[in-house]
């Protein structure tokens, strides 16, 4: 991967880098490394994007939103964090056109959301290395902080907390998660999950992860609760 094919993707997003060659690893998926020609791939980067990002999305929240106690804090940040969004995140600058990969790597990257949470993380710990804590602090607050100022905590309530309370109040007998089936490739998977609450299947989801798929499921259980 060329400088010059990252130079769009770094202009869309303001940033001016020094040292191309840790952008180009950001970039880069571990199947390279398959080949005969070792190159650095975006895994170290990832570990220190993962610990800057968090304590940036942290203290953002707090400023931002100096109303919400810890409970909800903790859900801010990992509303905006988790694979899902960070997948969507990248997803939405295109990241997924830039992304490196091996003739091992399999599938549509677009799908890959591990993939892509990775690459978003690595190309913050790129950027951190690159120009430091400060510039990085700016774009960081440029790219997240409309989504933190409209932060809604009810919305953000997943269906699996939602279904949980609702069903608190009964002790014997507990929400159990099944996957029912999975299919394609293991680098862009999906699951089918059925939840079941004393012995009954309440509903069924479909997603990308056996994440995703709970959430769904216990969204169809709610929605059959409700009708009764």
């Amino acid at each position: 991967m060329s400088n010059k094919r990252l130079k769009p993707l770094l202009s869309s997003l303001k940033v001016k880098a020094r040292n191309y060659s840790l952008y180009e690893a950001a970039f880069t998926h571990p199947s390279v490394n398959l080949g005969e020609h070792k190159v650095t791939d975006y895994q170290r980067l990832e570990f220190v994007g993962d610990s800057v990002l968090g304590a940036i999305i942290a203290s953002l929240s707090y400023e931002l939103q100096p109303k919400l106690h810890e409970g909800p804090l903790t859900r801010l940040r990992s509303s905006l964090v988790d694979t899902e969004g960070l997948s969507r995140l990248a997803l939405s600058y295109h990241f997924d056109k830039y992304i490196k990969v091996g003739n091992s790597f399999s599938g549509d990257i677009s799908k890959s959301y591990k993939v892509l949470e990775d690459v978003f993380e690595a190309f913050i710990g790129a950027m951190y290395l690159d120009r430091g804590f400060e510039y990085t602090f700016k774009v960081v607050e440029k790219i997240f902080k409309n989504k933190i100022v409209h932060f809604n905590y009810e919305d953000s309530v997943d269906y699996k907390t939602k279904l949980q309370e609702l069903l608190q109040a009964d002790h014997h007998s507990d929400v159990d998660y099944r996957v029912l089936s999975k299919r394609g490739p293991a680098n862009a998977p999906s699951f089918q999950v059925g939840l079941f609450y004393d012995g009954v299947c309440l509903g069924k989801g479909i997603g990308g992860s056996k994440k995703k798929a709970e959430q769904e499921a216990a969204r169809s259980a709610l929605k059959k609760l409700a009708r009764k």
